[in-house]
């Protein structure tokens, strides 16, 4: 059975995959955020989109405002594919000083695009300016204003730096393995500046970097470069590196050669940083897909959603070693309390079950502290499992389950027990380490969890560790069950939210 709505056709399960708070296309395809920038004011999210089929094709930058990173409004077309070529990923950036000249008797803010175009056998930079607050933009004549006859040079990212009075950008240089840097007084003529790279994974593309300056906890100024890689994940498909180091307005500088990964599972790719903010302040969002998968997932008129948006910051672990810390931003105030508890003690080997409503997004903040390891009797018989599990179930046998292995401190993400999408690269499981110097017990662990249609995300260890995951289950979970095996655990707090829609879009 069909429902139509707003001239889109969807069927009843893929309402009950869309999210209600995260965001999704009103139809079409989506993929990586564009041009995130903030003018003051409002919000601007442009996307990837293509409006009329949910599979990548006839890329254009469809467009939606938000005065709190939550709500959204959608808006027309931004910027529309051409005869020049498909519009892909690119940035936004404000010219409050005119510099590209292009904003002579503007009353507005001055919103510049810079973005690829791409064609089949060349992709180039085009320049485009907004002269009504981000609704629309023209383009300006003298495209393309970067071209070095590459089919594989695309998604630029620019930033200001002050000390050098110029435009700085940073695009893949896909073939080469590497992200050049440019600098411009006018954002329209270009000069090379340097490369980086190869650097981190090896990999067959290089896509979406993202330069910007993060705070770590002593309040001190970071540059950290974003790379995108595709595919070449240690999780198969596609992912999200990044790079600490120094910058000096030409070269960028790692600070040291550890590999860092934005996400430890599959679903977060294309990150972007929203431009216009404060020095320092780092706001995101990503892509929640996977090129591995994303335009066979099993919902119909529509495909892709945005996370949840987060802040960035930097934290050294106990060796001195910087780790990003993504917490997610304003959710707050969409609370609806289902449940808070304190001190509620698990014995070994038991379990709790929790009803959840149907339909609605869940959120769960929990901090727990297991008990102290027993002695394994050497004459025992079989090995002793300690571990805690959240799953989110149903009465079908199906659930979603995120837990702790104390013996190894480590956390997994588990969605293979869901029948809802079945592909040979929807890897089901998905494990991180847990750093227990953070804490003042060492046998305590923290998890913050979101559950929201098909997005389900993942921050645990004071959010320095984050799993981004599209879940298909073939019903609805509408259980929450804690178990406890091998060892007594203590919920020290447990709180447990509906989040109120924000997305007008049919959901179950």
């Amino acid at each position: 059975m069909t429902e139509k709505k707003n001239d889109c056709v969807f069927s009843k399960m893929s309402r009950q995959y869309r999210p209600s708070v995260h965001f999704t296309p009103p139809a079409g395809f989506m993929n990586d955020p564009n041009g995130l920038i903030f003018d003051g004011a409002q919000y601007h999210l442009y996307y990837q989109h293509n409006p009329d089929a949910a599979y990548s094709a006839n890329i254009c930058w469809g467009h939606a405002i938000s005065t709190d990173l939550l709500t959204w409004k959608d808006q027309p077309i931004a910027v529309p594919d051409t005869i020049d070529g498909q519009a892909y990923t690119g940035c936004a950036v404000l010219d409050r000083d005119n510099s590209s000249g292009l904003f002579p008797n503007a009353h507005g803010t001055n919103i510049a695009a810079l973005y690829t175009r791409s064609l089949p056998t060349r992709q180039s930079q085009y320049l485009a300016f907004s002269t009504n607050n981000g609704q629309s933009f023209e383009e300006y004549p003298g495209n393309p204003v970067l071209n070095i006859d590459s089919p594989n040079f695309r998604d630029p990212q620019v930033l200001y730096h002050e000390p050098t009075r110029k435009w700085v950008m940073a695009l893949a240089e896909v073939e080469k393995h590497q992200i050049g840097f440019y600098g411009s007084t006018d954002l329209i003529h270009w000069t090379h500046l340097s490369n980086f790279g190869p650097a981190g994974l090896p990999t067959v593309n290089y896509e979406c970097p993202n330069l910007i300056q993060i705070r770590d906890e002593s309040g001190a100024l970071r540059w950290v470069l974003f790379v995108s890689i595709n595919p070449g994940s240690p999780m198969g498909g596609s992912v999200t590196q990044y790079f600490i180091g120094d910058f000096d307005g030409a070269v960028f500088t790692p600070s040291d050669a550890i590999l860092r990964l934005t996400d430890f599972a599959k679903d977060a790719y294309a990150m972007q940083v929203y431009s216009g903010l404060q020095p320092g302040e780092a706001v995101t969002l990503a892509w929640m897909g996977n090129w591995q998968y994303c335009q066979e997932l099993p919902t119909r008129g529509w495909r892709g959603a945005m996370s949840l948006p987060r802040s960035l910051s930097l934290r050294h672990d106990p060796n001195g070693y910087a780790r990003l810390v993504q917490m997610p931003v304003g959710v707050e105030k969409l609370r609806r309390t289902l449940l808070c508890e304190k001190a509620a003690y698990f014995p070994q080997n038991t379990h709790r079950d929790i009803a959840l409503p149907v339909g609605k997004a869940i959120e769960l903040v929990i901090r727990l502290t297991v008990d102290e390891a027993r002695q394994i009797d050497p004459t025992g018989s079989g090995p002793q499992f300690n571990r805690f599990e959240l799953a989110f179930a149903n009465d079908q046998g199906e659930k979603l389950s995120v837990g702790y292995d104390v013996s190894s401190t480590q956390i997994w993400l588990d969605r293979s027990k869901l029948r809802g999408f079945d592909h040979p690269f929807y890897t089901g499981r998905f494990a991180a380490p847990i750093n227990t110097a953070f804490y003042p017990n060492t046998r305590s662990l923290d998890l913050h969890l979101f559950l929201d249609g098909c997005a389900f995300e993942v921050f645990a260890n004071e959010h320095l560790e984050t799993a981004t995951a599209l879940v298909y289950p073939a019903k609805p979970l509408d259980m929450l069950r804690l178990t406890a095996e091998g060892l007594g655990v203590t919920i020290d707090s447990l709180e447990l939210y509906t989040l109120d829609k924000t997305m007008c879009r049919e959901t179950l």
